[in-house]
């Protein structure tokens, strides 16, 4: 068998379709896209036009969950979207339930779960991890192997390097009690994290501040400020040359006009 297209499928024109692929009930995909070989797009996935998904990936799967987990499963959750001008590599997963936005970039080997939100231009690096119920800005860029914990929430144009890691849960799953502070951080617009950072639950990252390498995030972190060290302390004010206003004049001014609807 070349591949599976179930008869309700909608393939747009010029798309192609890898061999051994599995296409299931009430997939639309747009035109002049590239499935690769093995790929499997689980029942009523959109898919836009122009989308490339390289070999053995998987799109739409439905959650599971253990018998002992916190995780509440909904009996039903929408149809994956993947908008124009996506990608997706080689042996990523991609939940139903999630909306990847216009030009979304998802690497080899990336798992993206239900009721999560990549806006516009979002990177997503090689093995990264995004639990479910996370929302990322656009245009910011999530760095190889990095682990965004659930309930995360993440702005334009932020920056997470390589194998940051994020927690969500202060009592390390015991007692009854975390049920009712389960919170991932919050990541403002143009925030940097640096590699290896650990960032504690439902910590505050400010607008344009930085987090340096190796560093453990304890508390609320101010805009404009660059903290390091195990716990975070503030080392100095962000560097005026590296704000998104001096070193991206024409993206700040979007994002002011954003604002403030109507701005000149």
């Amino acid at each position: 068998m070349e591949h599976f297209v179930h008869p309700s499928a909608q393939i747009g024109e010029g798309t192609h379709i890898g061999q051994f692929a599995v296409i299931r009930e009430g997939v639309i995909i747009g035109r002049d896209g590239q499935i690769g070989n093995g790929v499997v797009v689980h029942p009523h996935t959109r898919i836009g036009d122009r989308v490339r998904v390289d070999d053995h990936a998987v799109l739409g799967k439905a959650p599971k969950s253990a018998p002992i987990s916190i995780l509440k499963l909904s009996s039903e959750y929408p149809p994956l979207e993947i908008g124009n001008d996506a990608f997706v590599g080689a042996h990523s997963i991609i939940y139903v339930g999630a909306r990847l936005a216009n030009k979304v970039f998802v690497a080899d080997l990336a798992s993206i779960r239900e009721d999560v939100i990549l806006e516009e231009g979002v990177i997503v690096g090689r093995g990264v991890t995004i639990e479910n119920q996370c929302r990322v800005g656009e245009y910011t860029k999530i760095e190889t192997e990095a682990y965004v914990t659930a309930y995360t929430i993440i702005e334009e144009r932020c920056f997470i390097a390589p194998m940051v890691c994020m927690s969500n849960d202060n009592y390390l799953g015991r007692t009854e009690e975390r049920f009712q502070h389960m919170k991932g951080p919050h990541i403002k617009r143009g925030a940097r994290i640096g590699s290896n950072a650990v960032l504690l639950p439902g910590v505050v990252v400010g607008e344009e501040a930085v987090v340096g390498a190796g560093s453990v995030v304890t508390k609320e972190i101010p805009p404009y400020e660059t903290w390091i060290g195990v716990p975070a302390r503030l080392l100095r004010k962000t560097k005026p040359e590296q704000l998104l206003k001096n070193c991206l004049p024409e993206v700040w001014a979007k994002l002011q006009k954003k604002e403030r609807p109507g701005a000149p």
